[in-house]
Parts: structure tokens; sequence; C-alpha cells
């Protein structure tokens, strides 16, 4: 591989014409360049000389400068087609995946030493910043801008509204769906809030909450600031100086939580607690559970493996944040099936309530002869219409919470959650530091102006009386007298009342009964997080556990798992599958250690078991040894029973596979695969031994979407980091 001939022949290619106009919208996100668009280039064909290979990880740009936007990102060893560059011959045009983009010159070698000729022109430079503008109160319509200079933007909430004005003190004007694209024509001066077309009404101009949206921090930068009108018929918020308790209030006392630093560039790693999580404790450190791992079963001995449904993927999000700082993660904070579950199997929706999967191919990380049994759940689409639902908020604005900005993250979420509910929700807001209070009570998410307020105030400050904030909210929803979804933003961090979790859990498995759900969303990894905390209130509370790690991650959950805060289908959700002895010598579930059940409680309806949350669909893995080196006939049969949420009834659902429908995995099957094995080897699981980062990249298929180029960047980022591991 070699550069010096490209760099002659691009400084010969100078005197040459024939420049190419270039900008292609990004073709995975459905979002516009950054820059004003312009001609697609008609670029003469490449011969098979002009095809590179990245020699580092490497990111690809919106135009030849670092004054562009990153579009996509390579890693050490792709392929990319060249098929233009500048004039200075420092960056290169080229198409990686039918994706096009520039890339600095050094980062790319030519397979061979040919001179070939590049020409292309660059996109525009991205426009600086305009200087935010003071909003007046009052505006005439604005002047409709020149189509061909609108930023298009996708949906990504699954029900958004439309307003009248940049905030939710402006009136109501319409509601948008998941997947549609909006004209952007402005921004506000905070850069939150979007002025798009009106998708219906022609001419009209409207507000959307900018993290509802696909848009890009570099594209909001790019955009005018119109002057917003005033806000009516709805009147402004009245300024909130300090939420005053409008409920009863459960005391407390001590001061704030110190917390430590985290990160790469020389600073140590997060130092974990262990996993002997100490009850009624300060928590100062990072705290998670060793929950071991599943053995192999002998299947003559005992056919029947039954577990709880999980749909959480937080484990996999705290991994990004340690991977992010340049660490590993905690071999204790890895379960398996929150990595697997992170990533969809390419099921269709269900038609009525839950539909069951099962398929099985060769293992690729076990002895020769094994298989991998997957056993997949497929949710339905989130519907057209829903029922009203009433929601609490509880907030942590303890001391911790403002470290790494953790309270601005619930924030955001929350605005975020406020702008996808429908007229007729009703939400409240609950808060706790050194008491708990009610800053907010039950009120229509239509007259929402007061709540948004209440909410853009919160400040951090004082101790952590994570119980008084738990059973004030309880509470507040058993007077309610309806069903209702409780939303918590936490480090887990609690040092007043009871801190730990066995104490916390027998509050929520009082209140769990009275058909309350709660959610956990986990923010925070500097200085002290309770990652055991955060899950088992998500398990007991019959509800699902997320974290936020930053503002991609924000996004993410508003696109997809928060829509579970207003719409449920299954509770109780568990699979039971059983193996046919007279075929499968011994099997091994891959992950769901801390959610085995009982065999013969599969049927028991009075038992708790698990919530999938809002996720297109979930799955399991097994290991699985056949009894003959050529089996023949059935394998497993899996059931799954669940109660459906619309029906009221518990629903059972089964199905079959044999051994003659053991089949080379599709592309969704194989990328789990991958997966479960590089949480395996993170995890330091016993049955990972001698594995390696390379077979796991080598195993890992093509990219066809975001998450999937995300992956192959967070596992090729370990390699480096991980130690292989041989015991006997």
């Amino acid at each position: 591989m070699l550069k010096t001939p490209l760099l002659v022949c691009l400084l010969a290619a100078l005197l040459l014409g024939g420049c190419i106009m270039s900008s292609r919208q990004d073709e995975t996100s459905g979002r516009p360049p950054a820059e004003p668009a312009v001609a697609d280039p008609v670029a003469e064909p490449t011969p098979e000389d002009l095809m590179a290979v990245v020699n580092q990880n490497a990111n690809v740009r919106t135009g030849p400068s670092t004054d562009y936007g990153v579009s996509f990102g390579l890693t050490a060893g792709d392929e990319v087609m060249v098929v233009g560059r500048n004039a200075d011959g420092d960056w290169l045009q080229i198409e990686h995946l039918d994706r096009p983009g520039w890339i600095f010159t050094a980062l790319i070698d030519f397979a061979t030493e040919t001179a070939v000729e590049l020409t292309a022109d660059a996109p525009p430079r991205p426009v600086s910043e305009p200087t935010p503008e003071p909003e007046p109160t009052i505006e005439s319509e604005p002047a409709q801008p020149d189509p061909a200079e609108r930023v298009i933007v996708t949906v990504i909430g699954s029900v958004v509204n439309l307003r009248r004005g940049p905030g939710t003190d402006y009136a109501i004007n319409g509601q948008v769906r998941a997947g549609n694209q909006l004209h952007v024509t402005g921004r506000n001066t905070a850069g939150d809030w979007l002025q798009v077309m009106h998708p219906v009404a022609t001419g009209e101009l409207v507000w959307i909450y900018g993290p509802l949206t696909d848009i890009d921090a570099t594209v909001t930068a790019t955009l005018t600031v119109p002057a917003a009108p005033s806000p009516t018929p709805v009147p402004s918020p009245t300024p909130v100086p300090a939420p005053t308790p409008v409920h009863r209030a459960i005391g407390g006392g001590g001061g704030a939580m110190g917390g430590g630093g985290m990160g790469g560039g020389g600073d140590p790693p997060p130092e974990a607690g262990g996993t002997a999580n100490p009850n009624n404790k300060r928590l100062p450190l990072m705290y998670f559970e060793d929950y071991g791992v599943n053995p192999f079963v002998d299947a003559d001995e005992d056919p029947l493996s039954t577990f709880a449904l999980d749909g959480d993927t937080a484990s996999y999000a705290v991994a990004r944040r340690y991977l992010r700082d340049g660490w590993l993660p905690e071999p204790e904070s890895v379960r398996i099936e929150e990595y697997v579950n992170a990533f969809g199997s390419g099921y269709s929706p269900s038609t009525e309530g839950l539909s069951l999967h099962l398929d099985a191919a060769p293992a690729p990380f076990a002895p020769e002869g094994y298989v991998l049994l997957r056993v997949g759940v497929a949710a339905p689409a989130f519907p057209e219409e829903r029922d009203p639902v009433s929601l609490i908020f509880i907030v942590d604005v303890s001391g911790s919470m403002e470290y790494d900005n953790r309270l601005g993250a619930a924030k955001r979420v929350l605005l975020g959650l406020l702008e996808q509910s429908h007229p007729a929700d009703r939400a409240a807001l609950v808060t706790y530091s050194d008491w708990a209070e009610v800053v907010k009570p039950f009120a229509a998410t239509e007259d929402s102006p007061d709540l948004e307020q209440a909410i853009r105030s919160l400040q951090p400050n004082g101790s952590t009386y994570a119980e008084a904030g738990l059973r004030l909210a309880y509470e507040l929803a058993a007077e309610h007298g309806r069903d209702v979804r409780l939303v918590l933003f936490s480090d887990g961090v609690g040092n007043v009342g009871e801190t730990g979790p066995d104490e916390i859990l027998e509050l929520v498995d009082e209140y769990a009964q009275r058909r309350a759900t709660l959610t956990t969303v986990g923010v925070g990894l500097d200085g002290n997080y309770n990652d055991v905390m955060m899950e088992r209130l998500a398990n007991r509370g019959n509800g699902t556990y997320h974290y936020i790690e930053d503002r991609a991650a924000e996004e993410a959950f508003l696109a997809g798992p928060a829509q579970a805060v207003f719409h449920e289908t299954a509770r109780d959700a568990r699979i039971q599958v059983e193996f046919n002895p007279e075929t499968v010598r011994k099997y091994r579930l891959l992950g769901y250690e801390n959610r085995t059940k009982a065999d013969d409680t599969f049927r028991d309806d009075t038992e708790d078991f698990g919530e999938i949350g809002f996720r297109s669909d979930v799955i399991a893995l097994y290991e699985v040894r056949p009894l003959d080196e050529e089996p023949e006939g059935w394998l497993a049969t899996a059931r799954l029973r669940y109660r459906d949420v619309g029906l009221g009834e518990v629903v059972e659902v089964e199905a079959d596979i044999a051994w003659d429908q053991v089949e080379d995995m599709d592309r969704y099957f194989q990328r789990q695969a991958a997966v479960a094995e590089w949480a395996e080897l993170l995890g330091k699981s016993f049955y990972a031994q001698c594995g390696s980062i390379e077979a796991v990249l080598d195993l890992l298929p093509e990219a066809w979407d975001d998450a999937g180029e995300e992956l192959k960047q967070w596992v090729w980022a370990t390699g480096p980091l991980f130690e292989p591991f041989c015991e006997t």
C-alpha cells in the first residue's frame, strides 16, 4: 500500500478541469446534509485501482474539512471507492456501502501505485451560526423560505405535538408521527425548538421540539432565528421561583453527596464498590451485582428452562459509557440479554398481542456440532390511537445529580416526554432530596406550561431520600384511582432513610399490585451510580430499566423505549422451553441469570414475571449440544405466556422446531450471536475462555443500519483494552 504516487497524481490533476458538484443526503438517517443541497456528482466511471483501504478508524464528513459535520465512521480495514478530491488534494471524496462523503487523504491507502486523475468540487462551506436575535413578543407572519434552501427532518417520536410557538406555553396546532418528514425553516435562540412548515395547512409555520426529530446539531447551528409569536390562546406561565409543596412532605436530613471524576486521559477508571451492595449506607462508588453465569443443564435430568422476559438494554448503554471514556465495563455490569436485545431481529410486528418465533443455526463460538437456538418475541407496532394515561414523573434533585449534568439530561428527556403526550393525558411531578414533595399535582398535559416551567426550574441540592420520593409518588398514584405510569429519573444513589434495594423493594412490591408501573431511567456514572437499585426497582415495579449516557441516547430513548410509558401490550411475560431429551444432551441459556424462574411457576398467574416494554422484539439464545452427531426429529418446543393488557386475560402460545430446520443464520441472528459472545468476553464468562475480540469482529456482518455501525466501533474499541483469559 503506497500513497506517494497518489499525491503525485493529485498534484498533476490540479492542472485538469472537469470539476463535479457533489452533495448527497445521508441515506441511512434520511436527514439532509448540514450544508445547502447542491447537485449530485456526475462522476466518471471509476476504475478498479481507485479502491482504497482505511488504515485507521476515521470520520467521514459531508465536505472536505473538519468544518463539515460527521456523516458516518469507518474502521481500519474498511474498503472504500474514491470518486474525487478537493483542489488541494488533502481530502478525498469516497463512497462506502453506497454512502458518499469526504475523508482525509492520509487516512486511506490505495491498492495500487497507478496514477489516477481525480476531480470533484467541494460542497459550499458550512454557514457559521448567526448571532442570536432577541425574540420580540409579537411578530407578523414570517416570509416563506426558498424551498431549495429548506432542511428536511424526520420525526423520531411516536406522536409529537406541533405548536404555534417554541414552547409548551403555545397552543397545539396538530400532531405528526414517527417517520413523517418536515421542512425546517428556523429555530429558536436556544436551539431546542424548530420552526417547520405545517404538513397539512399549506403555508402555515408551526414549531416542534427538536430532540424529537433527527436533526443534527451542526444543521441546527446554521438555521436562522425567526421571531416567536406571542403565546395565544394559552397564557404564558408564571415563573416558579421555588417549588412549594402542595402535598404532605416526608422529612429527612443530611448533607450533599460527594463524588469523584472519571474518564480517560490519565484518570483512573470508575471505582466499583463490588457486589456486596451495602444497605443504608452512602454510596460513593459504582455498584453492580454479579448474578453468575448459567451452566449447561442435562436435558434428561431437566428438559425445561423457564425465565421471565426482559426488555431492558441499560447494561449495553453502561458499557458504551465506559468505553467512551477509554475503559472496559466492569464484568459485573454485563447482562448478556440486555446487550443482545439492543439489536432487532428483523421480525415483522405482530398483528395481535405478542408473537413467538424459533430458529436455530450452527453455534459459531461453541464446539463443532453445537447449535445456537434463538427464541424471539415480537410486539405489535405502536397504535395509531391509544387511551389517555396518567403519568407521575419522579425526579432525584439531590446533590449527586449535579455531577456530569445528570439532572440536565433528565430534564431534557422529561420535556421530550411531555411533547409526546396527548391532550387528554394527565401528569404530575414529584421530586426528592432532603425531603420529598409534589411540585405539581395531576393536571392535563394540554395545560402543561406550568409543568414545563417547573421542570426547567429544578436544581440539584441536598441529600438523597429516595425512599420518601417513591413512597410519596405511589401514594399520589393510589389517590388518583386509576392505572398510573411512574417514571423515575435518578442515579440510584440514596443516603437518607432506607437506601438499599431490599428495603425499598418492599415498598415497591406493596404498590405494584395496585396496577401502577415503574419505569426507571438512570443517568450519570461519574463519582457514583447504583445500577443494582435501578434495575431491581424496574423489575419489581412492572416496568423497564434504561440508561442515558449522552445526547444520542436521549434521542434514542424518546424515539423508541419511551413509548412504553404511554402504551403497553403485555405484562408478566415469560418463556418456557422444553428440550427433547431423546435428541438433546445438554443446553445453556445465555443471560437472564437474574430472571430465571422455577419450572412449576410458568402457569402460576399470581407470580411476578417480566415486562418487555416497548421493544419491537425481545430474544433469548441457547447453546445446545445434540445427543448424536446427526440428530433427527424434534429439537425443542417454546411456550410464551403473558397477560394481554388490551384483552384483560392471560394468553399462551407455543412453537416447535426440528433438527432439520437448523440452517445458516440471517444477518440479524448473526449480529446477535456476535454481540452475545462479546458480552460473554466482557463479563469474563467461564464459557468464553480463550475467546477473542477479533473473532467477534469476524462474525459481525456488514452494518446495514446506524446501530450496526456504532456496534462495530465499540467492539473494535475493546480490542486494545481486552486481555484474553484462559482457565483450566
